[in-house]
C-alpha cells in the first residue's frame, strides 16, 4: 500500500473480509481509521475486530462517540455490539442517550422498553408509555407496553391491549401468547386455554413456544385439580 492511500487500506480490509482473513482486515482497517477517521472507516473496523474474535470488539465505535456524540447511527451500531456481547445495561445506556437526542423515535423507545423488561427495570414503563403515546396502532409497540403493564401488576390493562394488538396482527404468535398469560394472570383460564391450543399447534416454532406450552401444562393442571 501507498502508506497515504487510505481507499487502498479500505480496500485491502474488504478483500481480507471477503476470504475470512479477519486479523488481517483489522490491519488494514486500523490503518485506514488511523489516516482518515470516519464513522463509515470505524464501522469496519469493528466489524472487522468483532469477526477476528476480539475482545471488546466495539472500542472503536466508543472512541468514536466520545468526540461525535450526535452520531446516532454509529450508537445503534454500539447498541447492537453490546447486546451482542451481552452487556445490556450498556446497550440500555446507548439508548437513553439517543433517546435524549432524538425523544420521539418510536424504535428506539420501544426497542429501550423491551431491554428494560429484560432486565427486570422500571423503565419499561416509561419508555413503553411514551412510544404507544406516539404510534398507538403499532401492534409491537402495544405488545411491549402490555408487557410492561403485566409486570407491574396490571393484568387487566394488559389484556385490554393485547387484545388491541391480536386484533392488529391476528397471525403474531407471539402476541397471542402474550395475551393467553396476561389472562392466565387475570384468572380467564378458559379462554387462555383456547388460545394457547392454537398456538402451540405448529411446525413452525415461535420465540416463546416452550414458554406457552409451559404455561398450557400448568394451566391444565390446574384445570384437572380442580375437577
Amino acid at each position: 500500500h501507498d502508506p497515504e492511500n487510505v481507499l487502498g487500506y479500505a480496500l485491502g480490509g474488504y478483500v481480507h473480509m471477503q476470504k475470512g482473513e479477519f486479523k488481517l482486515a483489522v490491519r488494514d482497517y486500523e490503518q485506514a481509521v488511523a489516516r482518515e477517521r470516519t464513522n463509515m472507516a470505524v464501522w469496519r473496523l469493528s466489524a472487522a475486530r468483532a469477526a477476528a474474535g476480539m475482545i471488546a470488539p466495539y472500542m472503536p465505535l466508543v472512541e468514536w462517540l466520545e468526540e461525535h456524540g450526535d452520531d446516532l447511527a454509529t450508537r445503534q451500531l454500539l447498541v447492537s455490539a453490546y447486546s451482542s456481547s451481552g452487556k445490556n445495561e450498556e446497550a440500555l445506556e446507548q439508548y437513553r442517550q439517543i433517546i435524549l437526542r432524538r425523544p420521539g423515535y418510536v424504535p428506539v423507545l420501544n426497542n429501550a422498553a423491551w431491554l428494560c423488561l429484560q432486565l427486570e427495570k422500571d423503565c419499561a414503563l416509561e419508555y413503553g408509555r411514551k412510544a404507544y403515546k406516539i404510534a398507538p396502532a403499532n401492534a409491537a409497540v402495544i405488545d411491549t407496553l402490555a408487557l410492561a403493564e403485566l409486570k407491574v401488576g396490571d393484568a387487566a390493562r394488559a389484556v385490554d391491549l393485547l387484545r388491541k394488538a391480536t386484533a392488529l396482527q391476528p397471525e403474531n404468535r407471539e402476541i397471542a401468547y402474550h395475551l393467553a398469560l396476561a389472562l392466565s394472570e387475570q384468572g380467564i383460564k378458559q379462554e387462555a386455554l383456547s388460545i394457547l391450543e392454537r398456538v402451540t399447534v405448529t411446525d413452525k416454532p415461535f420465540d416463546s413456544l416452550e414458554d406457552a406450552r409451559s404455561l398450557q401444562k400448568k394451566l391444565l393442571a390446574t384445570e384437572t385439580a380442580r375437577q
